[in-house]
């Protein structure tokens, strides 16, 4: 070692001893652990507010909102079930807890909701629909 660097850390009167720093609780330098945590919870009253939703308070609707749509209930060349309604959509109505196939030629009104997103189908067959209750409005469709 450099001989400036032991003359200042070592005491003048016994080389052998190693000069130390007191630092008092108003001297002593923040450390690492301590900074990030005084960052944490300077922060957290903002990123809490910046989880809150534009909408005032109330929640993303992420599953979309329940729709009744009516119409002739088929099936397609792909033997999947089919319905265009009053607006001219072509949907395609799938459902594990009602058993659609009863309802096949008929006018049916369908309670659900429409898909998320679309798939890449839907422009050539249609958008796709999750029933949750189906009410039957009259005998065979028109069609």
């Amino acid at each position: 070692m450099s001989d400036s660097f032991n003359s200042w850390n070592r005491s003048s009167v016994n080389p052998n001893v190693v000069r130390v720093r007191d630092f008092s609780a108003a001297e002593e330098p923040m450390t690492k652990p301590s900074f990030f945590l005084s960052i944490a919870v300077l922060l957290s009253p903002m990123l809490i507010a910046a989880q809150n939703d534009s909408n005032g308070g109330t929640p993303n609707d992420l599953h979309h909102e329940r729709i009744n749509i009516t119409g002739c209930l088929t099936r397609n060349t792909h033997n999947e079930f089919e319905l265009v309604d009053e607006k001219g959509v072509d949907n395609l109505p799938y459902s594990a807890v009602v058993h659609l196939d009863q309802y096949v030629g008929k006018t049916v009104t369908l309670s659900g909701k429409r898909a998320a997103t679309p798939s890449d189908d839907t422009v050539t067959r249609g958008t796709h629909f999750q029933v949750s209750k189906v009410k039957s409005v009259s005998g065979q469709c028109k069609k």
